[in-house]
């Protein structure tokens, strides 16, 4: 007579509608792998080795797995800045230089360093000290004596062009671009087990995924906020029931 396997006799497969039908098609994802050392014990749910439907995830890259979004201390992926660093270094040419920077194409803005700018991280303090580029950027030196400005927000809807009217910066006087990008974050279809009959931990496939479409967001699970908003950007709906 077959024998129920250990450690899966007490699995809750109570899963809350987090689907919002008829309002948007579901968009599907390839498949993907959980990492063995996901967990999921929201409201008490046992096995905290089964992760739910429901439940957003996102990728590390340096593992290859996923991860549920707000399971904390993972080093899963964010979303990256977009940045742009100077091809030159920092001399007395840019004394004085005038900076000009474009956002996500919008109204231009400049700063003029000052008349003592003779290095990058004099370069980097004069553009933090100015409101409009402290608002959006941030500006460091780094350790080859090259500027870098670094927005302030990531995904791939941040970008920003920059000039310099001193061409040893950038080698030019034309704009020069850096672009953001995002992080893999899905929405798991499946049940996945991440233990196997001997009680050992083992990464888990999931068939199923969705990267966008209409949903419930009290009952998605393990989200987090640059993951729903990411999800929104990309057309998602989300509903409060």
């Amino acid at each position: 007579m077959p024998q129920p396997l250990p450690n899966y006799t007490a699995i809750d497969i109570l899963v809350p509608n987090y689907r919002k039908f008829g309002i948007k098609p579901q968009e599907q994802g390839p498949d993907i792998m959980i990492d063995s050392t996901a967990t999921d014990g929201v409201g008490g749910h046992t096995p905290t080795f089964q992760i739910r439907p429901g439940t957003m995830v996102v990728l590390k890259t340096s593992t290859g797995t996923y991860f549920p979004a707000a399971q904390a201390g993972t080093g899963a992926d964010t979303n990256k800045p977009a940045v742009v660093t100077s091809t030159g270094t920092g001399d007395a040419t840019w004394n004085s230089a005038v900076m000009t920077f474009v956002l996500k194409g919008g109204q231009s803005f400049t700063v003029t360093l000052g008349g003592a700018t003779a290095t990058a991280a004099a370069a980097a303090t004069n553009l933090n000290a100015n409101a409009i580029f402290a608002a959006n950027f941030v500006a460091t030196a780094n350790g080859s004596n090259q500027l870098v400005v670094t927005t302030l927000q990531g995904g791939a809807d941040e970008y920003f062009t920059v000039s310099c009217s001193a061409t040893s910066m950038y080698g030019n006087t034309t704009p020069n671009g850096g672009q953001g990008s995002d992080a893999d974050y899905r929405i798991t279809e499946d049940f996945v087990y991440l233990q196997d009959e001997n009680g050992n931990a083992i990464n888990g496939l999931v068939m199923n995924t969705q990267v966008g479409g209409s949903f419930i967001t009290p009952n998605l699970l393990q989200t987090n906020a640059e993951g729903l908003a990411q999800f929104a950007r990309k057309g998602a709906k989300f509903y409060a029931s």
